[in-house]
């Protein structure tokens, strides 16, 4: 059982991670000082925690 949440944390993880490749691939195309690039730059700080908690 506890093997099936580990393994089941571990997906969410790798998971959790390529969202955030994908956001900041994204992000590196948009214009700083733009309110595009300032709600990007909130979301991946947001999704940053929420790897962060998993990873805790």
């Amino acid at each position: 059982m506890l093997r099936a949440k580990y393994k089941t944390l571990g997906q969410a993880i790798t998971s959790q991670k390529k969202v955030l490749d994908e956001m900041k691939k994204s992000f590196d195309k948009l214009d700083p000082g733009t309110a595009r690039y300032d709600k990007a730059a909130a979301d991946i700080e947001r999704e940053n925690a929420k790897l962060a908690a998993m990873e805790a």
